[in-house]
């Protein structure tokens, strides 16, 4: 299993209900299995470098929206919605 694979089975694990990623995802067919919803823009095949360790609990602004800690967020497979 490879790292969105990982990061699905732990959320799964930790009561998450799903992940959005501003970037693509591999191992679609293993994480489609799971019960949590992934949102992303594409697939890929190749492995991905990860340079940066990531942070918690701050706002990220891509596709021109801003998510902040503590807003709602709604998703089906036609789009995502967030809310204050």
């Amino acid at each position: 299993m490879w790292f969105l694979a990982v990061l699905a089975k732990m959320g799964v694990e930790n009561g998450w209900n799903g992940i959005i990623l501003n970037g693509c995802i591999r191992d679609s067919a293993i994480i489609r299995t799971m019960p949590i919803g992934v949102k992303a823009l594409s697939t890929y095949p190749l492995k991905s470098a990860k340079t940066h360790p990531g942070e918690r609990s701050c706002t990220v602004a891509f596709a021109g929206v801003e998510f902040k800690p503590g807003d709602y967020i709604y998703a089906d497979e036609d789009g995502i919605l967030v809310s204050e």
